[in-house]
């Protein structure tokens, strides 16, 4: 999987398969202007997050099949949670 920047929703991860190096899928992966990403690998399938323009958590699931699905969607906090890091 490769992660790059698009117009339309901030990133899109592009799935290929491993052997043939084809593309399989593209994958809308939305994100504010600063494009963070975080991932991490769980039970056998791929976690992203990204934090979109209305500050909403996004959280994708992806299989080793290529299945993906939207784990949740959520409003976050964020000035609550800088003043308690800054504090």
């Amino acid at each position: 999987m490769s992660v790059e920047e698009d117009d339309d929703t901030g990133l899109r991860g592009d799935l290929y398969d491993v052997k043939t190096q084809q593309l399989l899928k593209k994958v809308p992966l939305r994100s504010n202007l600063h494009g963070q990403l975080v991932s991490t690998y769980q039970n056998g399938r791929l976690i992203l997050v990204t934090l979109d323009d209305s500050d909403q958590l996004n959280i994708h699931a992806i299989d080793s099949e290529g299945g993906v699905k939207e784990l949740a969607q959520k409003t976050v906090e964020l000035a609550i949670i800088i003043q308690y890091a800054v504090a």
